[in-house]
């Protein structure tokens, strides 16, 4: 087993683990995972919402082999709660499916019954939920997430955002242009080998109306990803809403919370310079010291492997601190 997931997997065994649903479609529960320090004291502690990765389309909020170990090891030392949704997923859903369940989530959150949850556990008698520290971090696409919650939520809502290598720049040539003829300028998308385009037709044309897909643990759904990443069609089933665009809305905004986000440089799914621009915006719109931006060595998901005591993670976690529990 790698490495990085043997130590996510420990890091777990440190939490009561629960899933619950948060809202129904079509009869079809969408759930989020609960996680509560095992150790965890009565009183207030602080929040902290993960959003899972895999291009909007597989993944789940369990799924071990997406989920860094830094990150559940950091909030179990800040004694936080830890809550990680499922969403519904492309080509089945839309784009503003997925931003409704985000939006259903943080209601479920703020309006009080994840208190009410956390309420009715024995191993969580006393525990109180720090509304106003919440922290929010996604992966990839759940970076996408965790920077439209900023959006999608009334301005001091959020503490602290981080977003580790985040889907953004929809309009980008990388997500507008076939990768059906690698060349220098167009890499293979995840550097895969190309597959038939009857495979995302086919699928699409199985579909039954109504169909709902919130969670599904890869290889399922991988070959899903990388059909609508080699023939970039990212935005037919995203949507054409201004909301779905992270780069646009954020120019309309006066306010936006504080952002940790990092990326390696040599990413094959999405590339660096997305997060580059969303930075350069950030920066002009809300000022530069609000921001902290890495860029290191590696490919998508290098972050997988990390220690806390990392250089890039003990500045981008000092910045996440003084933001979210300061």
């Amino acid at each position: 087993m790698d490495e990085g997931n043997e130590q996510a997997i420990q890091n777990l065994g440190l939490f009561n683990s629960f899933t619950i649903p948060y809202k129904t479609v079509n009869n079809h529960e969408i759930t989020t995972d609960i996680l509560i320090p095992k150790d965890i004291k009565p009183g207030k502690h602080p929040l902290l919402a993960r959003f899972h990765g895999g291009g909007l389309i597989t993944g789940s909020s369990s799924f071990i082999g997406f989920f860094p170990a830094w990150v559940s090891e950091y909030a179990h030392a800040k004694s936080a709660v830890i809550v990680m949704p499922n969403y519904r997923l492309l080509p089945e859903a839309r784009g503003a499916d997925i931003l409704e369940d985000i939006s259903d989530f943080w209601a479920w959150v703020t309006g009080g019954k994840l208190q009410a949850f956390v309420e009715s556990r024995e191993e969580a008698k006393g525990v109180v939920i720090d509304l106003e520290k919440i922290w929010a971090h996604g992966e990839s696409a759940g970076g996408y997430l965790s920077i439209q919650s900023g959006l999608l939520l009334p301005p001091g809502t959020l503490r602290i955002i981080s977003a580790a290598f985040p889907m953004l720049d929809w309009h980008d040539p990388w997500y507008t242009t076939p990768h059906t003829a690698p060349s220098p300028i167009n890499k293979p998308f995840f550097n895969a080998p190309l597959l038939p385009r009857s495979l995302l037709t086919s699928h699409l044309q199985s579909l039954a109306p109504g169909s709902t897909i919130s969670a599904a643990d890869p290889p399922e759904r991988i070959d899903l990803l990388l059909s609508i990443g080699q023939q970039a069609r990212w935005t037919e089933f995203i949507g054409t809403e201004e909301k779905l665009y992270p780069m646009q809305e954020i120019e309309k905004r006066d306010e936006f919370p504080p952002v940790f986000i990092f990326h390696g440089k040599d990413d094959s799914a999405v590339p660096a310079v997305g997060t580059e621009r969303f930075v350069d915006v950030y920066k002009r719109r809300f000022g530069a010291e609000k921001i902290l931006c890495r860029i290191e060595e590696g490919d998508h998901g290098f972050d997988k492997p990390s220690k806390l005591e990392d250089e890039w993670l003990v500045e981008g976690l000092g910045f996440v601190e003084r933001e979210w529990l300061g």
